[in-house]
């Protein structure tokens, strides 16, 4: 449970990090950028419910991660309108 708990943390600090790049790269018109770090956080959250599922478990965080899946794929479509 730790490691799959690890992989979790790793991957949210790198979604977190993507994150927080998306906004800069749309003020700088660089809209493929934002997207790209739209995509790469959203695979964060899938991981880490990978991670579970390779176990034989339901995510512990599957509601969360399913409600930033919900909120990323809104920021990513609102994104490539700006294409």
């Amino acid at each position: 449970m730790n490691q799959i708990l690890g992989t979790c943390s790793v991957v949210y600090d790198l979604s977190i990090s993507s994150l927080a790049k998306t906004p800069k790269a749309i003020q700088e018109k660089r809209v493929e950028d934002a997207a790209s770090e739209l995509t790469t956080a959203a695979t964060g959250y899938s991981n880490c419910d990978y991670s579970f599922e390779e176990v034989g478990m339901e995510s512990l965080l599957k509601v969360e991660d399913e409600e930033m899946l919900q909120l990323d794929s809104m920021a990513l479509a609102l994104t490539a309108r700006l294409m």
